[in-house]
Formats: C-alpha cells, structure tokens, sequence
C-alpha cells in the first residue's frame, strides 16, 4: 500500500516539478549560445600573433626594400597605416572575417548583413581609433612638455580629450567583462561578433 500511495503522489507531482525544471531544448540552445561566445583570452592571444606575423612580414619587407635600394619612407604614421591597412583590414576583408592569429584560435568575425563592410569598419575603428587613441594622450603631453608653459593650459585640455576615447574603452570593456556580454561597442556599432 505504501509503495502505491507513493508512486500515485510522485506522478501527480511530477508535472509541478518538471514545470520548474529547464527542458532539454533550452538546456542545449544555452551550451550552444555558451559555446559560441569567445572569451577575451582567446581574442587577446589571437591578436598577439597576429602582430607577431605582422611584424615578421614587416620586417621581412624592410630588407627587401632596403636591398633593392628603394627609398625609405620616413613617416611612422604612413607605416602603420599601410602595415595596419593591408594586414588588419583587407585581410578579414578578403579572407571571410579572419586573419591568421584569428584562424590558429580557430576565430572568425561574423557580421549580421553586409558581412564585407561591417568587417572593414569594425576593423577601421578598432585599429584606426581604437587602439591608436591609447597613444593619443602620450604623444601630446611630449609636446606639452615640449612647448613648456606656453598654451599650457591649451595642452591640458587636450590632453583631458585625448584620454577620453581610451577611458571609454576600458569603462566599456570591464562594463563587459563583468556583465558576461563580450560584445565590445565597436562590434554594436557595425553589428559584428567573434565567433
């Protein structure tokens, strides 16, 4: 008797209990979602290669030109925009959303529509704004140290603007970061993410 009381109340009370419990389709669609976020780790360790094959083409271009004697060209900024340009830009471009530090991680930028443009301004405000702004703030406190205390105070405005891009960055990486949304604003802005 006591065994079929307790089976008649468990199957009574299961659908109150399984209406509380996750289904096995939401369960699989939350490892799915999980497994497709790509932790900062991965991006940072992708970029870091990437800039090591960077430098390793740069480096390998420089002796070239140096041996076909060509002439040197002595802008840094017109440099890193053409390194950066070819390599950061019109690689993901061409090469569907990836560069070889992305494509070793086993990375890819993925874009909602217009995959092509999105990718090319992502990547635009990323290594064109982005990362250039956290030297910003340096390059004008040299000249402010430079000019010494004339138009001090026009430096020091500067220079207060110049810290702003970088300070919203990394407001908006650690806003990320702690909430778990690995979506930084630039991939907002051009409705792009890692996968």
């Amino acid at each position: 008797m006591l065994n079929i009381s307790g089976g008649l109340l468990g199957f009574y009370l299961q659908p109150l209990v399984t209406f509380f419990l996750p289904t096995r389709e939401s369960l699989d669609q939350a490892a799915y979602a999980r497994g497709q976020k790509v932790g900062y780790f991965r991006r940072l360790l992708a970029l870091a290669v990437d800039y090591c094959v960077l430098g390793i083409i740069t480096f390998a271009i420089a002796v070239i030109w140096r041996l076909l004697k060509l002439p040197t060209i002595h802008s840094e900024m017109l440099q890193y925009c053409l390194a950066t340009g070819a390599y950061f830009l019109m690689l993901p471009v061409f090469w569907r959303g990836k560069t070889p530090g992305q494509s070793l991680l086993q990375l890819q930028i993925v874009a909602d529509y217009h995959p092509r443009w999105a990718i090319f301004w992502r990547q635009l405000l990323l290594f064109f704004i982005v990362i250039p702004s956290f030297q910003l703030w340096r390059v004008t406190l040299d000249a402010a140290v430079a000019s010494g205390q004339q138009h001090f105070d026009v430096y020091l405005f500067i220079i207060g603007l110049s810290l702003l891009p970088p300070l919203l960055f990394t407001g908006n990486f650690l806003l990320s970061w702690v909430t778990k949304r690995p979506q930084l604003f630039y991939e907002k802005l051009t409705h792009t993410t890692g996968h």
